[in-house]
């Protein structure tokens, strides 16, 4: 996601430390796409170890290089069609080793990308020192996509350098180059396929930032947007977006589809995202990530801006190779023996009238099962809901499971809730998802631009809160988007906010966008040090031009190289 920066208070940045081989890299929707192009990932079993569930960090590769195609108006969408693990030691490490061996010799890859209809294939592995990834560059001729092309749709991309080295290398498959300032413009189907930045300022995904002295924005170089207060392009030398959409309806090419490459594009209706209060599912409405969920037994998963039942978007679940192909999300500790709980969620299929779902609890990884029900769905949002007293033995490993639907049936679910019986369904109206972090995880939060960001053991009032480090500008922040917000409302909004420095300035921001463009609102300021929590508190309303698209909440301020912890956020109305 990019988003135009506040107005500079003060700050710093930092290069990043980037390396090259063949074509390589580092880097730390409201309308559907016509043109939807299939992809296959293989991975090692290092990489399926790193930084949580594989399944739920492949969905976010998806949306991660979706957003990047929406932000810089590209028509191109990536849809999920297959994921693999591969034990292949010639590919632990990203580099030329294991991109030659998935491009010329895995056999058995090459049959599974044609078996499910993978334009492009990523290898998702480690990084061997700088290296971060590695990938084909596109050719063509006459502005025809040569075959040899198709056939090398491959790319390396380290799965310890963050999500955008993935669409970056993908970049080069579809015939992007670098910037200028690398010397190299030869090749790829046009000479201004390339990326662009400015000193200080900004890049866009296929330059190197360290070149330009500054951080990445995410999208790619289009001379019709503004970076910054800049162009992010130039109309000869620098308009990746135009060549990717002069392009962009031979990519779903490369294999037959073996989907439906755009169902029933017209969106359901923006409905309210129902309360957390007692619901112990993580993210139920999977607003803007999948985190906490994951595919079980062939599912693949991703959001559907289209299909939603409680805020913007749903999770969709395709290439399903059995009846049990479906969505599960651990609940272990979070259910207590002999409790009586309440479970719902909202259900749809596409391409089939009706049929029948189920909703499971397996029991420490499949020893056994507790079936909660058998329910008739269709091709309309269909509610499912039941009791059940939960009386599987404290200490046991416990998922939720959501199958159901005949093989090949594709499937919507929304709004999912497991809640004690009698909970407390949050009558506050705190619009913040995941605001006080007991989960343990950051479901719902993001950084905008540096920084890592994780949870930390230790909270305001509690035992945990959202940390962000290793900060390069004073705008680095952790934000979330914010669903159900209406015009014309008073808002107010809190959060508790810990630095790592000494009288450091911790600022509260929404963002709304709407058809006039983005405008910062700050709401709060305070300044803060290591020794104790500061309250932020402020309140404010959204009057948009137009149509409001977006309005998100950011916490910021401290500078480069200071770290913060948030907790206790909320935003309601009064």
């Amino acid at each position: 996601m990019d988003i135009p920066c506040p107005t500079a208070r003060r700050g710093s940045r930092r290069p990043a430390v980037l390396a090259l081989a063949l074509v390589g890299t580092v880097l730390a929707g409201t309308a559907a796409a016509e043109n939807v192009v299939d992809i296959m990932y293989v991975y090692t079993p290092e990489a399926a170890q790193y930084g949580g569930n594989i399944e739920t960090r492949l969905n976010q590769y998806i949306a991660q290089s979706n957003q990047a195609y929406q932000t810089s108006d590209v028509d191109i969408r990536l849809r999920l069609v297959h994921s693999v693990q591969s034990n292949n030691s010639s590919y632990r490490y990203t580099g030329n080793t294991a991109l030659n061996q998935i491009t010329y010799y895995d056999n058995a890859i090459h049959a599974l990308r044609d078996d499910h209809g993978a334009d492009f294939v990523g290898l998702l592995n480690m990084a061997p020192g700088g290296l971060c990834g590695v990938g084909w560059l596109g050719q063509s001729s006459g502005g025809v996509i040569t075959p040899q092309s198709k056939n090398m749709a491959y790319s390396s991309s380290a799965i310890d350098c963050g999500y955008l080295t993935f669409t970056h290398e993908l970049g080069h498959n579809m015939g992007l180059m670098h910037s200028r300032r690398q010397g190299d413009t030869s090749g790829g189907h046009h000479t201004y396929g390339m990326g662009y930045g400015v000193d200080y300022s900004f890049a866009t995904l296929m330059a190197y930032a360290y070149l330009f002295n500054t951080n990445y924005v995410y999208r790619f170089s289009n001379p019709r947007q503004s970076c910054n207060g800049s162009a992010c392009g130039n109309a000869s030398t620098a308009d990746a977006a135009r060549s990717l959409g002069l392009m962009a309806n031979q990519y779903p090419d490369y294999r037959p589809s073996r989907t439906d490459p755009n169902p029933d594009p017209t969106p359901d209706p923006e409905l309210p995202v129902p309360p957390q209060g007692s619901n112990v599912v993580t993210n139920p409405s999977f607003e803007g990530s999948l985190d906490a969920w994951a595919g079980v037994h062939g599912g693949s998963l991703s959001l559907s801006s289209q299909r939603r039942h409680g805020g913007k978007q749903g999770v969709a679940v395709a290439s399903r190779s059995s009846y049990a192909s479906g969505i599960a999300q651990e609940l272990t500790g979070k259910l207590q023996t002999g409790a009586e709980y309440d479970f719902s969620l909202w259900m749809r299929l596409q391409g089939k009238s009706s049929d029948t779902a189920r909703v499971v609890l397996e029991v420490n990884g499949g020893q056994s099962y507790v079936d909660l029900g058998r329910f008739g769905v269709t091709n309309g949002w269909t509610e499912i809901d039941g009791r059940f007293t939960h009386q599987v033995p404290a200490g046991s490993r416990v998922r939720l499971l959501v199958y159901g639907p005949a093989a090949g049936v594709a499937f919507y679910a929304d709004s999912v809730r497991v809640a004690p019986v009698g909970g407390d369904d949050d009558a506050s109206g705190n619009l913040v998802r995941n605001g006080d972090f007991e989960s343990g995880n950051a479901t719902s939060w993001a950084r905008t631009y540096g920084g890592r960001i994780g949870v930390a053991a230790e909270g305001f009032d509690s035992s945990r809160s959202l940390r962000l480090s290793e900060r390069t500008a004073w705008y680095d922040d952790v934000r979330q988007e914010l669903v159900g917000l209406e015009a014309g409302v008073d808002y107010r909004a809190d959060a508790q906010v810990k630095v790592t420095g000494r009288n450091e300035p911790v600022s509260l921001w929404v963002l709304v966008h709407d058809d006039s463009g983005h405008d910062w609102q700050r709401i709060a300021w305070a300044a803060a040090d290591s020794t104790s929590w500061t309250a932020l508190s402020g309140s404010f309303r959204i009057e948009p031009v137009g149509t409001l698209h977006s309005v998100s909440l950011h916490v910021m301020g401290p500078d480069a190289g200071v770290g913060f912890q948030v907790d206790d956020v909320s935003v309601v109305p009064f």
